[in-house]
């Protein structure tokens, strides 16, 4: 609102912005005329909504953006920000429950040594308290040939043969995904000729939405990550720390 394609920087400097946070860090001083108040650091702007637990968790649960912009009233620039390791989760086996599994495909065209990994997430997704939550299985990842990426979707379809899987159109998903369909059908016609059973033929190559950015995505990520409801499988190596 005081931008200065409207306003003289002396008018701007003149007004004093009050900003009403849900949750202050440092003491603020409020006067108006003859009215003056003290607010105590870390003091909920309105205790009988919300007191200070409960605003921790709001923010856990929505992001910090989305908790800065509408309850501290001071917006962030949009990034994907960090995932705390305190709030790091493993799954064991035994707390599993029933669960949907699908399996998601990130190729990449470039075998140079600095091009991007390839990637290939399994994720369960099962109903925990009354919410989904998600599971990371199995990881793949590295800088592969096709017949190496596609090695490693077989091996994940045979670990996992109820899963569904996803390829992402980009990045040489199409061709990808034709020939992965060619070796499934000669790894399932070997597999029948062995009395064994073939892998479903599921797969299904989907083009991303351009409306959403990588760092919504990441943003969206975190809420989960934060509250428990991303976690990902016991059997997996901790990911590392600065």
């Amino acid at each position: 609102m005081l931008s200065e394609r409207e306003f003289e920087p002396a008018q701007i400097a003149s007004w004093k912005v009050i900003k009403l946070k849900a949750l202050n860090a440092q003491e603020e001083n409020y006067s108006i005329k003859d009215f003056s108040y003290t607010r105590a650091p870390n003091t909920p702007l309105f205790q009988a909504r919300h007191n200070a637990q409960q605003l921790e968790d709001m923010r856990l649960q929505m992001g910090n953006d989305e908790f800065s912009a509408q309850y501290q009233q001071e917006p962030l620039a949009s990034s994907g920000g960090y995932f705390e390791p305190a709030y790091f989760k493993q799954i064991f086996k035994h707390e599993l429950g029933q669960f949907n599994t699908f399996i998601f495909v990130d190729n990449a065209l470039s075998l140079k040594e600095s091009a991007d990994n390839r990637a290939i997430v399994v994720v369960g997704v099962e109903n925990y308290q009354e919410n989904a939550r998600y599971v990371v299985l199995d990881v793949y990842c590295g800088v592969w040939s096709e017949e190496q990426t596609i090695n490693y979707i077989l091996q994940a379809k045979q670990s996992y043969p109820e899963a569904k899987t996803y390829i992402e159109s980009e990045g040489g998903g199409l061709v990808l995904h034709r020939l992965l369909l060619v070796a499934l059908a000669q790894h399932n016609q070997r597999a029948k000729e062995q009395y064994k059973q073939p892998l479903a033929e599921n797969i299904i190559c989907y083009t991303p939405s351009r409306k959403v950015s990588k760092i919504s995505k990441i943003k969206a990520i975190r809420p989960f990550y934060n509250t428990g409801f991303f976690a990902l499988f016991a059997c997996l190596p901790k990911p590392q720390t600065a």
